[in-house]
Parts: C-alpha cells; structure tokens; sequence
C-alpha cells in the first residue's frame, strides 16, 4: 500500500496572510503509517513537491469569487497522486474546506478507485460536506491508531470500515458515523512526527510561519512540536468546547503529556534536521507551569530557538500577589533565556460578562495586573502582542468600547501589536450551534467566508456593517504603520 498525504491548496481573503499549512496532523498520520511499514510521502500543494520552483505554486495566485487561491493546480495535484493507492487530505480550517473538497472531488473523477480519506479538525465537524465531494472516510478524531486499522483492512482489500471506532463513511446514500473509543492516553506511544518529510527548506523560503515572525532575508528553518494534548479550559469559540465525554470524537479536552526525555528526543530529531526555531503547538503549554519551564529551559540548552507558543493563557503567566494576578517574573525571564521572541496574549474582551459568557471565566478582569505582562516580556526582550475579539451575538457597542480601551491601555504600555477579531461560530464550536439556533448564521453557510477578518454572524445587537468598520479603523489606529505595512506585504494580493 502506498499513502500520499496531502495538504490541500487554500484560499485567502485578499487582505489575509497567506501561508503554507504544515500542521503536525499529517506528520503524525506519516509517522504512524511508516512505523507498520507502509510506503508513505507527504506533498504539500502550498508549496508543490521536491525540485519544484515555488514560483510554480506558493506564488502563482488565481483569483476567484472574491478569494485568493494559492498552490498547484488540481490537474497537477491529481498527476501527482496517480502512483499512489490512498491519498489522505487534512483540512483543519474552515475556510480552507472548499478546496479540499475540490480536490477531493476532482482526484476522484480523473482516479475514480483510488481510496480517499480525510482528517483534521474542520473535517470531522464537516464530515457530510467530504463524504459528499467524494471523500471515501472521514477521521472523527486523533487518527494516529485509525489510519492502522484502516491500512489492515487495505492490505486484506476489504473496504469495509463500519467495525472501527472514529470514522465516517457513506453507504447507500447514508452517513454513517462511529464513534471514536478512548482517545491516546500515553502520547510517548505515538510514532514520531516525519518531520523529514515536509518541505522544511521552502518554508523556511518563504519565511511565514504559523505562530512567531520572522523577516523573509532570514530564511529560518522552522517546525512545529506538541509536547501536550488537551485543555483545561472550554471556550465556545474552540472547537474542543463539544469534544469533551460522551461526543463523537471521545474526550480531546482530557490533558495529556509526553514524558520529559520523549521531549528531548523530539528536539534531537529536529537538530538532526537542521531546524533552528520551534514552535510549541500545544493547546495549553503553561497548565504545567513547572513541566513548561523545564522544556523551555531545554530549548535553551540545546541552543533551540522558541518563536512563539499557541497555548497561552493569561492564567498561566501569572501569580498571586496580595489578591491580585500579576506577571510572572521568572517565567518570563526563562522565557527570554530560551531565546522566546514574540508572545501573543488572549485577552479576548474587556466586557467581564463577556469573558464569562464566552470564554470559561478564564480571565478576572479586576483581580488581574494585565499591564504587568506587557511590562514583563519587554523586560526579559519579548516582543507582546494581544488577541481581541469582538462582534458576539449579544455583544453591545459599549462592551466593545471597554474592549478597545483595554487594547489602548496595552499599547500605552508598550505592546506592540494588537490583533481585532471576529467571533467566528466554526462547525463543532459551541458558538457554532448558538449561532444557528439564534438565527445568526445559515446552515448553508458559505465556509469560504469563515474568516476572523469579516463578520461572518448576522442579526447581531451590533450590526455586521458597523463592526466590519469598527474592527478595520481600530486596528488601524492602534497598530503602528510599520506593523501595518508588515502584515499588509504578506496579503494574499501581494503575494504574486
């Protein structure tokens, strides 16, 4: 059996960033295949595959239906699956869907019996969408373990699927879905990620990276590392907030750890790989505070680059003092040691009520010194930015406004950027289902237009036309020209 693993092309609104995928999923997936001995390549079509020019994908831009798509065309993706017997996409965005659909239905028409199979976080909340492009199963959950079972049913050349736990397939013009059993409890049973097999060189090329920055002349060679899985938390913006006990997918919510040396091996792959940076995709990196200080000391030691880390959570970078949170001094100053360069901070709303509602009470407005953070990454070197969201469904203009005076107070503080979102109701999220019931979002909705730039929910106590405004003119008077003109040279209109 040969597996090619596949990252679709993506489509951008004209004023997003556009950037290659790389995610950790299907590295695992190829980690796993190859550790049972299947024959298994990973392509990128952000980026196209090995000897190619990225002139010839990344930066050939097709225009359409007010997008921006970029990456191979579906004539060469579909060449390029042809020696191979299954092809499994990832599709973790929502706004990415169309296109991996359109890849799914086109590798279809031109192979018609070569197998499909399709996985990520998007995809098991959209798994009706997949199957009817063509998609042959749909992973529910971490895959690591199913794509096993369904590569032994392959090698016995039975196609059917229906006694393992975690998939969805159609049959006789029905869905049908199983559920997912337990998820992995000990990660160090996990193959490791193939890092080898991605396109590390023409990522570093291009120089946009998920999480950190850097300026394309450095051309740093970067990936990505998950030491953790899980979060405690359950905000409704996050699609873990309905994948807890009893869910489809088995509880992805329960934190789980690798060991400390399964850690440091992962670092020594890497080093042999030549990566310089690294970036910590775990959900909630710090809910072990003194577990999260050894790794990065770690990084440190190893002469390993922290460019950023997606699990932070005001909570986490504080301590108590004299009833109040305030920064965490020595975690920063560690932070700073291992070479950590930019951090952005979720501080998501200044409406109390808000962070309530929405986000698991996770942040006490009153009770937290949120200008000490700011104060203390400068101090240890640590480039401090801040996520805000606006536009809830019951979210008033004055609740905004509390919002846009904390991100000012930030910025007099000494933060350099501050990022305006909007509340996105992404399928499988809480807000997901809130939003339909509410009648603020249709259930055909358009995924191509599921952007945190745009409102996407309508019937909102603000309206969308007033906070498409609202979102565009503060981030704009907020942020200084220079990190306007750096965010605006990688829109996907500048891209060509």
């Amino acid at each position: 059996m040969r597996f090619l693993l596949l990252y679709p092309p993506s489509k951008f609104q004209p004023e997003d960033s556009a950037k290659p995928d790389g995610s950790l999923g299907l590295l695992y997936i190829a980690g796993a295949l190859r550790s049972h001995g299947y024959d298994v390549e990973i392509l990128d079509a952000h980026v196209g595959p090995p000897g190619t020019s990225l002139e010839d994908s990344f930066y050939r831009v097709q225009k359409s239906n007010g997008t921006v798509r970029v990456g191979m065309a579906l004539g060469e993706i579909a060449e390029a699956v042809r020696d191979f017997d299954v092809v499994g996409l990832s599709n973790s965005y929502t706004p990415q869907a169309s296109t991996a659909a359109e890849v799914v239905k086109h590798i279809k028409a031109v192979h018609p019996r070569k197998l499909i199979m399709v996985g990520g976080t998007n995809a098991r909340h959209m798994a009706p969408w997949f199957l009817s492009a063509g998609a042959d199963l749909v992973f529910l959950s971490e895959a690591e373990n199913t794509i096993l079972m369904a590569g032994e049913h392959l090698r016995r050349g039975c196609r059917d699927f229906s006694d393992i736990p975690g998939v969805a397939f159609m049959r006789e013009g029905r869905i049908h879905t199983i559920p997912a059993g337990p998820v992995v409890q000990d990660l160090d049973s996990l193959p490791f990620p193939a890092w080898d097999l991605a396109p590390l060189g023409k990522y570093a090329a291009i120089a946009r990276p998920h999480g950190g920055g850097f300026k394309p002349e450095d051309k740093v060679r970067y990936a990505s590392v998950m030491t953790s899985r899980g979060c405690p938390f359950n905000c409704s913006f996050c699609h873990i907030s309905r994948e807890g006990d009893g869910s489809l997918t088995g509880n992805l919510r329960q934190f789980r750890m690798k060991s400390l040396p399964r850690v440091l091996e992962e670092f020594d792959v890497l080093q042999s790989l030549n990566v310089e940076h690294v970036f910590l995709e775990d959900d909630s990196l710090f809910a072990k505070k003194e577990r999260a200080l050894w790794i990065i000391d770690a990084i440190a030691d190893r002469d390993l680059k922290l460019s950023d880390t997606n699990g932070v959570n005001i909570v986490h970078m504080s301590r108590p003092k004299a009833g109040r949170l305030v920064a965490d001094e020595a975690l920063f100053e560690r932070l700073g040691r291992a070479g950590f360069q930019e951090l952005t901070l979720p501080f998501e709303s200044g409406s109390q009520r808000i962070i309530d509602k929405y986000a698991t009470a996770k942040l006490n407005l009153a009770k937290t010194d949120t200008v000490s953070l700011i104060h203390a990454a400068r101090k240890f070197g640590i480039t401090v930015g801040g996520n805000y969201i606006l536009g809830w469904p019951d979210e008033t203009l004055e609740e905004i406004k509390q919002t846009i005076l904390l991100a000012k107070q930030h910025i007099d503080a000494g933060m350099y950027k501050a990022n305006f979102l909007l509340a996105v109701p992404f399928p499988g999220t809480e807000l997901f289902h809130t939003a339909i019931a509410g009648g603020h979002l249709s259930a055909d909705f358009d995924p191509d237009k599921m952007t945190w730039l745009h409102p996407v929910m309508r019937n909102t106590a603000v309206s969308p036309d007033v906070l498409d405004f609202l979102n565009n003119v503060i981030w704009r008077l907020l942020n200084k020209p220079s990190r306007i003109d750096n965010i605006m040279s990688m829109s996907s209109l500048e891209v060509a």
